[in-house]
């Protein structure tokens, strides 16, 4: 579960490798969400990576630690580029990965910018 999360009722189970693109039923890589965090992880504002026995990590879509303060501007940035490069045929998975790579240059000004950067990380 999100830490800080107090919803307990009515949880989801969601697949951290999307069965879309492969993922299986492993139970090491399926975190239990609330529907509010699960519809925020699909929707590419919470990012969940890990595994049950190791411990899940959450963070926001422009990269920082799950709690920590965040610059709407900068997740509506890194929202507009992952969805131009899964436009462009990028898996899901895939763009978060290229994203994440871009990121590690600095927080997105501009979507252009950390396209091209993503870009250039493929």
């Amino acid at each position: 579960m999100v830490p800080g999360c107090r919803n307990h009722r009515f949880l989801d189970v969601h697949h951290v490798d999307p069965r879309s693109e492969g993922g299986g039923h492993d139970p090491d890589r399926l975190a239990v969400l609330c529907g509010s965090h699960h519809r925020a992880v699909h929707a590419g504002a919470l990012c969940v990576d890990g595994t049950g026995t190791g411990g899940f990590a959450f963070r926001h879509a422009d990269g920082t630690s799950y709690g920590a303060p965040l610059s709407p501007p900068a997740v509506d940035v890194v929202r507009q580029v992952l969805g131009a490069l899964e436009n462009m045929g990028f898996k899901p998975t895939r763009a978060r990965a290229l994203v994440d790579e871009a990121l590690r240059g600095g927080a997105p000004q501009d979507a252009g910018v950390l396209l091209r950067a993503a870009l250039r990380a493929s």
